[in-house]
């Protein structure tokens, strides 16, 4: 089969690379800036949470909201919002206006999320998606390497908010990347039925998707603190390991589609999150080079699997339901990763080991509950 890719979505490939980039610089520095002011891990987990929470509850509306506003405008209209945060964060970083950014930037997550996973479905053949999503996932993790690259050491030289200042030059980049891309026809809200048997499949398929978010937001915003606050590891030096697990995850995510072809998404996703489990509990259990390399088995597995289950979800959707089922999906996974990102910074505040821990039983519970959900509806409607 031809992997070749029409140029929409290419260009729409390239704008996630920019996004995450630049987003991956701001938001590697975030943690440290943030506590450079004063705060510590709780309230970093107030001030990330609400990014999530506002982003789930945005997502509830984005749906039928983005069909009919149109997907490539929606988008625009989600750099905007980014913009805002990053204005408030440079220049007026008070707790009030932090929390304000971060609804900012969950609402324009809200908007961008559906939409471009929308418009990428659109621009290529079905038989082509999981690899379009994989690209797009691969290569938006190794432009969150780079960006993660320039961030810990563009910190270490320039300081917290010179460089959130540089990384915030991105987001008009990423608006005129989307001002490129064509738009497709969209979707009729009218057309869109939020029938009950529509809404309980949405439901079920994203119970593990949801638990998942759990199981990550408890862990993973305070992996550059918590290796400096266990090992003594320096924040550039921290960049310079997040940079090898990005771009050593995004690479590997490549591969994902040929894996799924071999082996099924279903058998895939299983496995991986069975697997993702066991490592998130070792990672505090062993030395520094130890600690890297179980996380960065974590984030390989972690970001395989993403796009398989993306891919895998919309299956279960006929073209109408695509956007409102996203969005819903991500819902689920946006109000669960917000709760367990506050989770994890009130744990954290009490113990730099147990948090992994919990996080790890938690991937389990999704790998159960995955099994059944998917299961049970392939079943059900007599997939392939």
């Amino acid at each position: 089969m031809s992997y070749k890719l029409t140029k929409n979505a290419y260009l729409l490939v390239l704008y996630y690379f920019v996004a995450w980039l630049g987003g991956t610089m701001a938001w590697f520095v975030q943690p440290f800036y943030f506590q450079s002011l004063g705060y510590d891990y709780e309230a970093l987990g107030v001030i990330f949470s609400v990014i999530f929470l506002t982003q789930a509850f945005a997502l509830l509306l984005t749906g039928p909201f983005t069909a009919k506003f149109g997907y490539k405008r929606s988008i625009l209209l989600a750099v905007g919002f980014f913009m805002t945060t990053r204005i408030i964060h440079v220049v007026a970083p008070v707790y009030p206006l932090l929390i304000l950014a971060s609804i900012t930037f969950g609402v324009g997550m809200a908007l961008e999320y559906p939409s471009l996973i929308s418009l990428l479905s659109e621009a290529v053949e079905e038989e082509k998606r999981n690899y379009a999503f994989s690209l797009n996932w691969g290569l938006a993790t190794v432009g969150g390497g780079l960006g993660t690259l320039l961030g810990g050491y563009l910190a270490s030289i320039l300081g917290y908010r010179t460089t959130l200042i540089i990384a915030s030059f991105f987001v008009p980049l990423q608006g005129a990347i989307i001002y490129l891309a064509s738009s497709v026809e969209e979707r009729v809200v009218d057309e869109i039925n939020l029938t009950r048997r529509l809404i309980l499949r949405i439901a079920i398929l994203s119970i593990p998707i949801a638990i998942i978010g759990i199981a990550g937001g408890i862990t993973m915003n305070y992996m550059g603190p918590w290796f400096r606050d266990f090992y003594g590891v320096s924040v550039e030096d921290i960049g310079k390991i997040f940079t090898f697990f990005m771009i050593f995850t995004g690479f590997g995510t490549l591969i994902s589609p040929y894996l799924a072809e071999k082996f099924s998404s279903f058998s895939i996703i299983v496995i991986f999150t069975s697997a993702t489990a066991v490592l998130t509990s070792l990672i505090p259990l062993g030395s520094l080079p130890l600690a890297v390399a179980f996380h960065s088995l974590r984030m390989l597995l972690v970001n395989m699997e993403t796009p398989l289950w993306d891919s895998l979800f919309l299956k279960f959707f006929g073209e109408n339901e695509k956007s409102t089922a996203l969005a819903l999906k991500s819902f689920a996974w946006t109000v669960s990763y917000g709760v367990g990102q506050y989770i994890g910074g009130w744990m954290f505040n009490f113990s730099l080991m147990w948090p992994f821990y919990i996080s790890g039983i938690v991937y389990l519970l999704s790998a159960f509950t995955f099994c059944i959900a998917y299961s049970r509806e392939k079943k059900s409607r007599n997939q392939p």
